[in-house]
């Protein structure tokens, strides 16, 4: 039976996460992937809808890779899959601390605060995850975006009562990360090839940042370095070099193009 979700989910709201078109997504799946056993590469995993997907409906995955260029956002993965216990006890006393307040100034000047110490002070990679959830639970719209020099610079949101310790989700999370080892790679898409399975299925999910269709709708600042023109097109080529890499050239069952925004998902089988 399909699932969307047990309690392992994405611990964090990130632009363009498609916990709302897995059903979609499901049906494009090649139907090798329920045949044999496969490696699972996402060199774009975000919030990570599609990775837990996959993980709680193919038993048959034999290795997993990630990445993503966000070291704050990869940091947080890795805590969580190997001591969400400290996670969970630094969210808790955020929570204490943060939830009695009931006025908005003092609410967004907590927030402000909290926003200052992730981008200025020396923390721990456990403190850092910490702040990272809390303003991700806190700030105007779940957003994560950075200026120029690499700032966290959202500003505070408007929430009654937002959960800023879940701590269900963690410890699942945690579970499915390590009942599957996932490696968790930080930096630049391409050195994900090196995951290719060569004696066996490969199965890669591209979900890259948004192509603006204008200037003004323009949203793609997850770290200070924008996916731009050059990085499409160096996905593209990246995409037709790891076509090389297989003897079968792909075909329209290799080479999927989903969604009312084609070129935004892509699934790729080697």
């Amino acid at each position: 039976m399909l699932v969307i979700y047990n309690a392992a989910r994405p611990f964090i709201k990130w632009v363009g996460g498609k916990e709302q078109l897995l059903q979609q997504l499901n049906m494009s799946l090649p139907q090798e992937l329920y045949e044999d056993s496969f490696t699972y590469v996402e060199p774009f995993v975000g919030g990570g809808a599609m990775m837990f997907f996959m993980l709680q409906n193919f038993v048959n995955i034999k290795r997993v890779v990630i990445n993503d260029i966000n070291r704050n956002l990869t940091d947080a993965y890795a805590n969580i899959k190997q001591e969400p216990e400290g996670l969970v006890y630094r969210l808790k006393h955020i929570e204490q601390q943060y939830l009695p307040i009931k006025d908005y100034e003092e609410q967004r000047t907590f927030y402000l605060e909290m926003r200052r110490r992730f981008n200025e002070d020396a923390l721990s990679s456990h403190d850092k995850t910490a702040l990272l959830i809390f303003l991700n639970r806190t700030c105007f719209n779940g957003l994560y975006r950075e200026n120029a020099k690499g700032k966290f610079n959202v500003p505070f949101g408007r929430y009654a009562n937002p959960t800023i310790c879940n701590e269900e989700v963690i410890y699942a999370d945690s579970e499915l990360l390590n009942r599957y080892d996932v490696q968790i790679l930080n930096g630049d898409f391409k050195q994900t090839a090196k995951a290719i399975d060569n004696s066996g299925l490969t199965f890669l999910y591209f979900d890259p940042p948004y192509r603006p269709l204008s200037a003004t709708s323009s949203f793609n600042s997850y770290v200070k370095e924008d996916f731009n023109d050059d990085s499409q097109r160096d996905l593209a080529a990246f995409c037709r070099m790891l076509n090389t890499r297989k003897k079968r050239p792909l075909d329209a069952l290799q080479l999927r193009l989903l969604g009312q925004e084609p070129r935004r998902h892509v699934l790729l089988y080697l």
